[in-house]
């Protein structure tokens, strides 16, 4: 890497300086590693999925920063070789090993160990849901129309830290904001069948069917019909999803099947 000069050369000196280089800094020691710590904080994994959620995280973090530490290793060794001090590739090759055998290695038993603990969890609240991608889907509808007050309050405490320049505290908050949208519960009777009576409630909940004068009968009817049509359009969309998954997997498992009859 060069750096070229905005001021006159002295005499006999150049404004060109090759040997300055800047080592790689480790992604553990930047701004992007600050904002992506903020950011999964505020979504809880480590709550949520446990104590892999951390350790796996940390080592892939690790085999990253690795990763500028071998080229930081590298540029050295090259110019130790230009000296005439080394002779070979040989010590590079060991870094290479090292990080190969320390944090790649740790990183593959602690995520595998992470990604089967949130196979586990989401599992077993789907089947909450009576298993139904359907009932999913309109549970997830019913719960976003209800944190509307939420999420306005979210984007004003994000506008507030970045305000205040704390960017940290922003990509939490951002984290926070995912948690909110992927956290919900099965509404109770949440299926097809129920979609008026859930539509009834939510209207209730937010005082559509208030003594609020401005609000007409007419418009509560037109939202009414709003709403339970596009809860029912979401319901089908998630059985037609579900269907298309089984579908998948039943012309994978075939694929397999015929695979080990070879």
């Amino acid at each position: 890497m060069t750096h070229e000069s905005t001021d006159s050369p002295v005499v006999g000196q150049s404004d060109v300086y090759e040997d300055f280089w800047k080592p790689e800094d480790p992604f553990s020691s930047t701004e992007n590693y600050l904002k992506m710590n903020s950011f999964l904080i505020g979504m809880k994994l480590a709550d949520t999925y446990g104590e892999n959620t951390d350790l796996c995280i940390n080592d892939v973090v690790n085999a990253v920063d690795a990763q500028a530490y071998f080229n930081n290793n590298v540029t050295e060794h090259r110019k130790q070789m230009e000296r005439r001090e080394y002779d070979t590739m040989f010590l590079p090759y060991l870094n290479a090993t090292g990080a190969i055998f320390h944090p790649v290695a740790d990183s593959l038993p602690s995520c595998y160990a992470f990604t089967y603990a949130v196979y586990e969890y989401e599992l077993a609240r789907f089947m909450t849901f009576e298993s139904s991608w359907g009932n999913f889907f309109l549970a997830f509808l019913f719960n976003q129309m209800g944190n509307a007050l939420n999420f306005q309050t979210k984007f004003e405490r994000i506008q507030d830290e970045r305000d205040r320049q704390n960017f940290a505290g922003v990509w939490q908050e951002y984290g926070d904001l995912v948690y909110l949208i992927i956290t919900f519960q099965p509404i109770e009777d949440a299926s097809y069948e129920n979609v008026e009576s859930l539509v009834v409630q939510w209207m209730q909940d937010h005082e559509w069917l208030g003594e609020d004068e401005e609000v007409t009968e007419t418009h509560k009817a037109v939202v009414k019909t709003g709403v339970s049509t596009l809860a029912g359009f979401v319901h089908g969309a998630g059985e037609a999803f579900g269907a298309g998954l089984a579908a998948v997997k039943a012309t994978f498992e075939a694929r397999m099947a015929l695979k080990r009859q070879r």
